[in-house]
C-alpha cells in the first residue's frame, strides 16, 4: 500500500513538473513575441509598418510552355548536278533563285551531240563484239567437225593395225607392213589431240567474245542513259536555290547547277536544354509528340503556325548543350516561311493541376513565400517551384485562398507588420482608408536624426530639386510629420 502511495506521488510530481514547463514555455514565447513586437517600435511609441503589395493565391490548371528559337529547314532537298560534260543548251525560265517549279517540268538540257556520239561509238563496239562472237562460234563448229573426222580416222587405223597383225601372224604380210600401220595409228592419235586442243581454244574464244558483247551492251546502255540525262525534269515541286549557271555555259560532269527545295516538306529545328528535354520524353526515353506553336514576326503582325514534335537530332552539336529537336510545320498556305527563316517556338507541356502562377519576385532563392497573417503580420511558408517562365513561376503546395506578398524587398521578413495594398489600390488610397479623419502625428527629432534624414534626401539623385527643397524645409522645422520620418527611415534601412 505504501508503495502505491509513493508511485502515485511520483506520478503527480511528474505531471506537475510538465505543467510548469508548459507554462514557462508559453511565457517565454510571449516574452519573445513582446520583445519582437517592441523591436518594431520606434522611440515615438509607434510600430513601424511597411507597405506591401498582396494578392490571393488561386488554384488553377496550367499548361507549361518551353520557349526556344529555331530555324526552318526542308527535310527534302536535291542538289542538281550535270550528268555529263557539255554545253548548257536550255535552262527553264523558272530555273532562277526563288523560282517555283512543277513536278515533271524540264529544268535544263545539255547539248546532246557529245552524248549522241558516245551512243554511236558504243553501238559500233557492240557490232564488232557480236561479229567476233559469231566468228568464234563458227570456228568452234569447224574445229568440232575436224575433231569428229580425226576420231573416225583413229578408229580405222586401229582396225587396220589389228588386221595387219593377224595377216603377219599368218605369214601373208611382212613385219614392215605392221610397223607402217602402227605409225599411221600414232599419227591419228596425234591428230585427235591437236583437234581437241583447237576445240578448247575455240570455246575460250567464244567466252571472251561473249564477255566483250556484254561489255559493249553495258557501254551502250550507259551512253543512252547519259543522252537521256542531258534532259532533266523536276522529280517534285519545289523552289530553286543556289543557282550558279546560265545558258551557253560549258559544264563539267557532276558540276552543281543549283538546289531544288521541297517547300511542302518544311520543318523547324530548335535547341532545348537538358532539363527541358527531360520533360519532353516518356519513361522509356522516347520523344513525346507534343504540340508546338511556331511564330514568325512579320513587321506589325506575326505569322503563327502549328506543328508536332517528331524526332531528336542524332548527335550533339559541338560547342552546344542540350538537345536538338525537330518538329513538323502545318498550315503554311501563304508561302511566308522559307528554309533558313528564324522562328520562335513555343512547346506545350503536359498540364499541371492545382498549381498557382505568381511573379518570380514573390519567391526567394530558397523557395519561400511571405503570407499575410493575423493583424497584417507576415508569415513565411515553403513552396515547391515547378517551372520558371520569364517573370512568372509555377508553384505547388501552397495555401490557396491566402494572400501573399507579390514583390518582396530585402527588408521584409517573417513577423513584420505591413500595410497591404491589393490590386487596384494605390498607396494613397490605402493610407486614407487606414486613417480616416485622423491628422498626421507630429514628432520632434534629435539633431543627429534630423541631419541624417536631410543628408539622405539631398543625396537622392532621382528626386527633382523642387521636391528635395520642399522635404528639407519640412525636416528643418521643430516638429516633423511622423509619416514622413517613418517613410524615409524605411528607405534608409532598405539601402
Amino acid at each position: 500500500m505504501r508503495f502505491l502511495f509513493r508511485a502515485f506521488g511520483g506520478l503527480l510530481l511528474l505531471v506537475l513538473a510538465l505543467a510548469l514547463l508548459g507554462v514557462a514555455a508559453v511565457k517565454l514565447k510571449n516574452s519573445f513575441s513582446e520583445k519582437a513586437e517592441s523591436s518594431f517600435k520606434t522611440k515615438y511609441g509607434k510600430e513601424r509598418v511597411y507597405t506591401a503589395y498582396v494578392e490571393k493565391l488561386k488554384a488553377t490548371q496550367v499548361k507549361p510552355r518551353i520557349m526556344a528559337y529555331g530555324e526552318a529547314k526542308s527535310w527534302r532537298s536535291l542538289e542538281l548536278r550535270a550528268a555529263s560534260s557539255g554545253r548548257l543548251e536550255f535552262l527553264s525560265e523558272n530555273f532562277r533563285e526563288g523560282g517555283m517549279v512543277r513536278v515533271g517540268e524540264l529544268l535544263y538540257k545539255i547539248d546532246p551531240r557529245e552524248a549522241d556520239d558516245l551512243v554511236k561509238v558504243a553501238e559500233v563496239n557492240l557490232l564488232e563484239a557480236n561479229a567476233e562472237y559469231n566468228e568464234a562460234q563458227t570456228t568452234f563448229s569447224l574445229v568440232q567437225s575436224d575433231l569428229s573426222y580425226s576420231e573416225e580416222q583413229l578408229e580405222l587405223r586401229q582396225i587396220a593395225l589389228k588386221r595387219q597383225k593377224s595377216l603377219n601372224d599368218s605369214g601373208i604380210v611382212t613385219t614392215s607392213a605392221v610397223e607402217n600401220s602402227e605409225l599411221l595409228l600414232s599419227n591419228a592419235y596425234q591428230a585427235v589431240a591437236t583437234k581437241k586442243n583447237l576445240l578448247s581454244q575455240a570455246s575460250a574464244r567464244i567466252t571472251r567474245s561473249k564477255i566483250s558483247v556484254i561489255r559493249a551492251e553495258i557501254s551502250l546502255d550507259q551512253a543512252r542513259r547519259q543522252l537521256l540525262d542531258n534532259e532533266y525534269r523536276a522529280p517534285f515541286a519545289g523552289i530553286i536555290s543556289r543557282v550558279s549557271v546560265v545558258p551557253g555555259r560549258l559544264l563539267n560532269k557532276n558540276e552543281q547547277l543549283g538546289v531544288l527545295i521541297d517547300a511542302e516538306a518544311l520543318e523547324v529545328g530548335f535547341q532545348v536544354s537538358n532539363l527541358e528535354f527531360a520533360r519532353m520524353v516518356d519513361d522509356d526515353g522516347k520523344i513525346i509528340p507534343l504540340r508546338i506553336k511556331v511564330i514568325k514576326d512579320v513587321q506589325e503582325n506575326s505569322l503563327i503556325l502549328s506543328g508536332i514534335v517528331q524526332r531528336v537530332g542524332a548527335e550533339v552539336i559541338p560547342g552546344t548543350a542540350g538537345r536538338q529537336v525537330f518538329a513538323s510545320l502545318e498550315g503554311d498556305r501563304s508561302g511566308m516561311i522559307r528554309a533558313g527563316d528564324f522562328l520562335m517556338v513555343e512547346i506545350e507541356e503536359t498540364p499541371l493541376e492545382n498549381v498557382a502562377i505568381i511573379p518570380s519576385t514573390a519567391v526567394d532563392a530558397d523557395g519561400k513565400l511571405l503570407l499575410l497573417g493575423e493583424n497584417n503580420r507576415l508569415e513565411e511558408t515553403q513552396v515547391e517551384v515547378l517551372r520558371r517562365q520569364s517573370d512568372k513561376v509555377i508553384v505547388s503546395k501552397v495555401p490557396f485562398g491566402r494572400e501573399y506578398v507579390i514583390d518582396r524587398p530585402p527588408y521584409l521578413g517573417e513577423g513584420l507588420r505591413v500595410k497591404p495594398l491589393r490590386p487596384g489600390e494605390s498607396e494613397r488610397t490605402a493610407s486614407q482608408s487606414g486613417s480616416k479623419n485622423k491628422k498626421d502625428e507630429m514628432v520632434e527629432l534629435s539633431q543627429e536624426e534630423r541631419s541624417a534624414l536631410i543628408n539622405f534626401v539631398q543625396k537622392n539623385g532621382r528626386m527633382p530639386k523642387e521636391v528635395k527643397d520642399s522635404i528639407v524645409e519640412k525636416l528643418e522645422e521643430t516638429k516633423v510629420p511622423l509619416s514622413l520620418v517613418l517613410r524615409f527611415k524605411s528607405r534608409m534601412e532598405a539601402n
